[in-house]
């Protein structure tokens, strides 16, 4: 077998230091004693490794300088880290190694790096602060004008000499966790991009509250006596009457948990008054072609004093399954994102300004006690003039979507598949005993 040295002559040492050798290609580490019957130079997994400290001793010509050799067993071709220790344990120095033929081809110089350089503990922005000087302390000492490019460059390389190093060991993230908690938690405004176990498919549109509230400025514009409160209000308005023709579909999973019932406050977008359940999926499974929809007289909304919940009639998911509910919410329209589909954005903003005409009109309208008569006439005229204007607004609306004012399309259409035949007898692949 070949000899590959072990030395730590590039940096200063004392006695009782070691290395230990770990193979990349796997993690183990080499046994350095025959101990747990263990074969001496073989490598093994971290957790059974008994005795991976391989001793460096002070060479007699060259004091000082301890070092090792290793050949034992042939090492496989690959790359090796070898780490050099004090005798506490702290690393001093990673060397890396390329072998080919049991022979090292290849070994980097020691990264003399140690834990305390890059402990994060220690590293606190007020110390760092005290520890650079000025430009002009530096210039007036080593950094003079001829030198500052040389020093400049070496301070740029720095980043890139630590991270070559193949394995970096963090000692202390000091409070560095607990003050990225604290920052985060401490922001106005946070957003959940995702839930395990409970998702509701919107439709994205890309645009925002901000959006409507300019087209209704465009659709109704001129000097007006209501402001941007009164356009939310006619946009929120819209977006209801909106979901009542075109609800969003939301889509959830819930975990089992060995009962008949669940509480309709466990589905994230319920809306009370508003949502109905379109189909309940149970057991859950994306792996098969056909999903598991539940007929509607498998399950029930039951009313408890604790509030309304989902119960099943014929089984309890247990807390290994899940249920899938899919139903109807209310579209929203936020400074974030609103869930209109792009294909109806311009309808529901129309609408919006047909309830925002209307609130103008009644403005308008309303009685005035004005001593110059022209002006009640005037007021009057735009009252009519506004309404006309909603009217029309109105009618694009319903145009759109297809429907007359007034009208409401069916949410769901169900058909109870199990009806007798006409000729009062069973039917031929489902008897009425199995149904």
């Amino acid at each position: 077998m070949a000899i590959k040295k072990l030395t730590n002559e590039d940096f200063p040492s004392v006695a009782g230091e070691y290395c230990y050798i770990q193979r990349v290609a796997d993690g183990f580490i080499m046994e350095n004693s025959a101990s747990a019957g263990h074969t001496p130079g073989a490598f093994y997994s971290a957790a059974t490794v008994t005795d991976k400290m391989l001793p460096l001793t002070e060479n007699v010509n060259l004091p000082g300088v301890y070092e090792s050799t290793e050949n034992r067993i042939a090492f496989d071709d690959g790359k090796y880290i070898v780490r050099y220790c004090q005798s506490d344990g702290t690393i001093i120095a990673i060397e890396d190694w390329d072998v080919v033929g049991d022979a090292v081809t290849g070994a980097a110089d020691a990264n003399i790096i140690s834990q305390a350089n890059i402990d994060f503990g220690a590293l606190q922005k007020a110390s760092i602060t005290a520890a650079v000087p000025t430009a002009a302390a530096i210039q007036s000492g080593l950094a003079t004008a001829a030198n500052q490019v040389t020093i400049l460059a070496a301070i740029a390389g720095i980043p890139a000499a630590v991270w070559a190093v193949t394995t970096r060991t963090l000692s202390s993230f000091g409070t560095l966790v607990a003050d990225v908690a604290a920052a985060v938690w401490a922001y106005a405004t946070r957003t959940i991009t995702g839930v395990t176990g409970s998702i509701s498919y919107a439709v994205i549109s890309g645009s925002v509250r901000d959006d409507y509230i300019t087209a209704l400025g465009n659709l109704v514009g001129g000097d007006l006596p209501l402001g941007e409160t009164e356009k939310i209000f006619a946009i929120n308005a819209a977006l209801k009457k909106y979901s009542g023709h075109r609800p969003r579909i939301a889509v959830e999973d819930e975990d089992g948990t060995g009962g008949f019932d669940y509480q309709l406050s466990l589905l994230t977008e319920w809306t009370d008054g508003f949502s109905t359940i379109k189909s309940v999926e149970y057991p859950v499974d994306d792996t098969v072609e056909t999903a598991a929809i539940l007929q509607e007289d498998a399950w029930t909304l039951y009313q408890k004093p604790s509030g309304k919940c989902l119960r099943f009639l014929d089984t309890k998911p247990p807390a290994t399954e899940d249920f899938r509910v899919t139903y109807t919410t209310l579209h929203v329209c936020s400074d974030a994102a609103c869930t209109i589909p792009p294909c109806d954005e311009e309808a529901v903003q129309i609408l919006a300004a047909a309830l925002f005409c209307d609130m103008l009109a009644a403005y308008f309208s309303q009685t005035q006690d004005s001593t110059i008569r022209a002006d009640s006439v005037d007021h009057k005229s735009k009252g009519s003039e506004y309404a006309a204007r909603a009217r029309a607004y109105r009618k694009m609306y319903f145009d759109h979507l297809g429907i007359k004012e007034g009208e409401t399309p069916a949410a769901s259409v169900t058909k109870d598949q199990d009806l007798s035949g006409s000729w009062a007898g069973d039917k031929m692949t489902h008897p009425h005993k199995f149904r």
